[in-house]
């Protein structure tokens, strides 16, 4: 009895020390065929980081700074841009300036009017000139006539030189010749009624006498009455009443 289970047991360590050794040969064999396996694997694996390593860099940038450069290259390249485009718009504007400036019609040059002829040198004694726009105005410094409408001698000396002087300054009209009466009542008998009137009469009588003197036409000059208004000298004495028997001379247009 003993012996069986002695016998048994060596024999079940025989069985399943044959059974191990086929066992330990199949698992040589496997791990034979892994450690092939894991060798070719090595080695894939190794060439694979051999591509890898070619393919990428050695060292990475730092991606901040990588985009900091990048950012600004476009904001030079849009300065740039920029600077070109404003220097073109003044292109286009300076050309645009011309063709207008060519386009638009060219004022006509402006003649300067000829300088107005200085008045005529009609001054002498016995009256005072004065300028009334472009015309001259003569007031003699004594009366001319007496109470009616006839020349004094010494009025008609006056018209006289007037006369004279526009000769030889070249007038030839336009005159008009004003009538001036004082304001005192008129004599008894006086051939005219009014001191309009009188007025007329004296212009009439001292343009005949000044156009005959300075050579010119008596269509040349004209007449007119004022009796007592506006005359040469206030009324207030008896000698600027005396003054105020006169006619008064326009030379020319006002």
């Amino acid at each position: 009895m003993g012996a069986r289970r002695g016998g048994r047991p060596a024999a079940g360590r025989g069985d399943r020390g044959g059974g191990g050794a086929a066992a330990d040969r199949r698992r040589a064999g496997w791990a034979a065929a892994v450690g092939r396996r894991s060798r070719r694997g090595g080695r894939g694996q190794a060439a694979g980081a051999a591509v890898a390593g070619a393919l990428l860099p050695r060292t990475h940038a730092d991606p901040d700074r990588v985009t900091g450069t990048d950012l600004a290259a476009v904001r030079d390249g849009q300065a740039t841009l920029a600077g070109r485009l404003e220097a073109l718009g003044t292109r286009v504007d300076s050309g645009l300036s011309g063709l207008a400036s060519a386009a638009a019609p060219q004022p006509s040059p402006v003649t300067p009017s000829p300088a107005a002829p200085p008045p005529p040198d009609i001054g002498g004694p016995g009256r005072t000139v004065s300028r009334q726009g472009d015309a001259l105005v003569v007031v003699f410094d004594q009366g001319l006539f007496g109470r009616d409408a006839r020349l004094t001698a010494a009025g008609a000396a006056a018209l006289d030189d007037l006369g004279r002087r526009l000769r030889r300054a070249g007038v030839s009209g336009p005159l008009v010749v004003t009538g001036h009466t004082d304001d005192r009542p008129l004599p008894r008998g006086a051939a005219v009624t009014d001191r309009i009137t009188l007025g007329f009469a004296r212009a009439q009588a001292a343009a005949g006498h000044l156009a005959a003197a300075a050579g010119i036409p008596p269509a040349a000059v004209g007449i007119r009455s004022t009796g007592t208004l506006h005359p040469p000298y206030p009324d207030d004495s008896a000698a600027d009443r005396a003054r105020n028997n006169t006619v008064t001379v326009l030379v020319g247009t006002p």
